[in-house]
């Protein structure tokens, strides 16, 4: 069994379902949930962790339940070889009845254990097992709910009882589908008022940039404020303001409270969003903050003014503040730990990744720095214009420059590996995952590339049109992406007309007819 597990964990996935039809034995093995898990993580996909540990919960509440009723049960019929019990479904379960007022909720798990019963004693056990999951389902949907009832299953244990197991072969068959919609552009378009506290539609200005989580969007405008959405309902929930300048750059983490945002102002503010108040002004700069991000320990900004800054705790702070949940109180204690010269031009963009800054100047450079020590490790130079942003993942750095050109890079040695070519502007925003690049640009496209092969997969175009957009001198001006920012099933897109789009891939869109869906619907609650 352990020899047939270290296989099945080295297949590729058309090999690992072969493989399901060897045998009975290989096809209880290919169902076992961490099987499944392993080629989830092997795809190196994730799951949203907050999400995970109320399931894993709910998961440990329900296991003691099965097990109070497995020993009631084998409790009450240990005098009897073979429970009579009928297996035919159960018209409630069939009919999905509403249970919540039943006194005696206890039948189900009797017919539950008396099935169980019954099928161990079977020739075939991974077959007699199959009609128990309608029943399963239906007694873990009353005691959980959605969406959590879909992804549970169990296996049999020696003892009578079953194992409850998060399934994760319904995760990767979601996340597979997933991943169809992204590269077939099966998606929902939303458009977001940029700016609904404006009354004058005509008056509001452009969203320079946009960074959500699971709880929120935060954008930063040229009319100096930051606004806040709720991520669920995508309703305006308020705004923050202080700056002086267009807010140019900006991350949040709503989980730990915390928004940081630069401008043209030259100056960093860190916001407190339970106060909903500015709690430390980060002055290192001596013109516009463009870029910043920030991870657990550390803070690092870029500016048109040449420089990278690294912010963070010295020793003393350290000391200081044991709180590391608070995000919010431990930044606003931060200082200039290292400020990083070496560029010759504006530092258009930062990007942060483990012990590894990289930035992006308009002197045709990208400079690798060390986190700790602020020491440059690299200087990487291949475009032949100035390069507007960047994005590091593992071992691959991307680049994207204003000669129109997206460049991938190998690290730590820094060669190019891959040149994409098919946008004719700018290219402002770029992110990457385990699988493809997500790029936007001053053409108004936004592209998505295979990451492995560097072709074109989708060529997303529309939705930022405005009827305002007339009153610019140039309507091309206002329809230019600013920036992209995506997670597993969506991306948030910003230009320079007050709009914000979220493009859904778990939720295709109808076809204009209105009648049918394009695409594969997804539960993507766990992504």
């Amino acid at each position: 069994m352990e020899l047939k597990f270290q296989v099945l964990s080295r297949l590729d996935v058309k090999s690992f379902l072969n493989a399901m039809y060897v045998s009975t034995q290989w096809l209880q093995l290919c169902n076992y949930p961490l099987i499944w898990k392993l080629l989830f993580l092997n795809e190196q996909w994730s799951v949203d962790a907050d999400a995970m540990l109320t399931f894993e919960t709910k998961l440990q509440e329900l296991q003691m339940k099965f097990d109070y009723h497995a020993h009631r049960f084998l409790t009450r019929a240990s005098a009897l070889d073979k429970p009579e019990v009928s297996l035919d479904p159960d018209p409630e379960v069939e009919n999905g009845m509403d249970i919540e007022d039943r006194t005696d909720f206890d039948i189900h798990y009797d017919r539950f254990f008396a099935g169980l019963h019954i099928a161990l004693d079977a020739p075939k056990p991974y077959f007699a097992l199959k009609p128990l999951k309608a029943l399963f389902q239906f007694i873990a949907f009353r005691e959980m709910g959605e969406p959590y009832a879909r992804t549970t299953c169990f296996t049999p244990k020696g003892n009578g009882s079953i194992e409850l197991h998060v399934d994760w072969r319904y995760l990767y068959l979601q996340h597979r589908n997933l991943e169809k919609n992204w590269r077939n552009g099966h998606f929902q378009a939303t458009v977001i008022n940029g700016a609904p506290d404006v009354p004058q539609p005509h008056l509001r200005e452009g969203i320079y940039c946009v960074h959500f989580d699971r709880r929120r969007i935060a954008t930063g405008a040229r009319d100096r404020a930051i606004r806040l959405w709720d991520m669920d309902t995508l309703s305006y929930v308020g705004k923050l303001e202080g700056h002086q300048g267009s807010v140019l750059c900006l991350q949040i983490d709503s989980k730990r409270g915390v928004v940081v945002s630069g401008s043209s102002d030259s100056r960093v503010k860190i916001w407190c969003l339970k106060e909903n108040k500015c709690v430390k002004t980060l002055q290192g700069h001596t013109s516009s903050v463009l870029g910043l991000a920030f991870n657990d320990e550390y803070l690092v900004t870029c500016s048109k003014d040449s420089s990278a800054v690294i912010w963070g705790l010295d020793e003393e702070g350290r000391r200081k503040c044991a709180d590391k949940d608070d995000l919010s109180t431990r930044m606003s204690r931060y200082t200039s730990l290292h400020v990083l010269k070496g560029h010759r031009a504006a530092v258009n963009a930062v990007h942060l990744h483990r012990d590894v800054i990289a930035t992006a100047s308009g002197d045709r450079t990208v400079r690798l720095w060390n986190v700790q020590t602020g020491d440059m490790v690299r200087t990487i130079t291949n475009h032949v214009r100035g390069i507007a942003c960047v994005y590091v993942r593992n071992q691959l750095l991307v680049t994207g420059s204003s000669d129109h050109v997206i460049k991938i890079f190998r690290l730590p040695d820094g060669v190019e590996i891959q040149n994409l070519k098919g946008h004719n502007g700018l290219v402002r925003t770029i992110e990457m995952d385990g699988s493809k690049i997500i790029s936007g640009s001053y053409d108004q496209s936004i592209k998505i590339w295979d990451l492995q092969t560097g072709c074109l997969l989708q060529d997303l175009r529309g939705h930022h049109e405005s009827k305002y957009a007339s009153i610019s001198s140039d309507h091309r001006l206002t329809c230019r992406i600013f920036r992209v920012h995506h997670d597993q099933k969506r991306i948030m897109s910003c230009c320079g007309n007050s709009k914000l789009v979220v493009w859904d891939f778990s939720r295709p869109a109808a076809d204009q007819s209105g009648s049918t869906r394009t695409g594969i619907p997804v539960d993507a609650f766990f992504f």
